[in-house]
């Protein structure tokens, strides 16, 4: 967890398989709402294999006709460097989260599906992008039971190998989930 002050910015971490397509895209996303929104915070992504490859040519072309750029994405691995330091952890599924918590334990109140952190901000208030707040918010959502996360109706499906439609969808949901959000939240 990170020790920063309240002021220094809160860090937003979104983490999906290969850091290829969903989570890439989430991050680019949510940097444009936090920009527009002056929000006080940081985003990054990272996926749950190896690294070092770019963003997937679909992807690249439908975030592209979107007004977002992928093509300079390289891909990386999520490791407890990056859980340590982020204040909020947004998987694609949650299985990502099992994933997340199992590599950093101590990540388990900060780490949460796209789909519960949208939910939740509908449902209790976007949270304050302070860091205690951030913190306690993040752990509210995050008290549920594991069973929770195995219901995958809360998931962003992963459109590799699928046609460009699927790209296009999963663009369009987490467009929506991020400024779901994100977009009403307070500084």
């Amino acid at each position: 967890m990170s020790d920063l002050p309240d002021h220094e910015p809160a860090r937003l971490l979104f983490v999906c398989t290969a850091n290829r397509v969903r989570s890439p895209f989430a991050e680019a996303v949510a940097r444009s709402v936090i920009d527009s929104a002056q929000l006080n915070a940081k985003v990054a992504s990272a996926g749950t294999q190896a690294g070092s490859a770019p963003a997937v040519v679909n992807m690249v072309e439908v975030a592209a006709k979107m007004g977002i750029d992928l093509s300079g994405h390289v891909s990386r691995p999520v490791d407890t460097d990056l859980t340590g330091s982020a204040d909020l952890i947004v998987t694609m599924t949650g299985e990502h989260v099992i994933d997340v918590v199992g590599l950093d334990p101590d990540a388990t109140q900060r780490t949460m599906t796209l789909g519960e952190f949208a939910k939740a901000a509908r449902k209790m208030g976007a949270p304050r992008w302070d860091v205690t707040s951030l913190h306690l918010w993040a752990a509210e959502v995050t008290d549920r039971p594991i069973s929770a996360l195995l219901d995958s109706s809360l998931d962003v499906a992963d459109p590799i190998g699928g046609p460009k439609r699927a790209y296009r969808r999963a663009a369009r949901e987490i467009t929506d989930l991020v400024t779901g959000a994100l977009g009403s939240s307070t500084t």
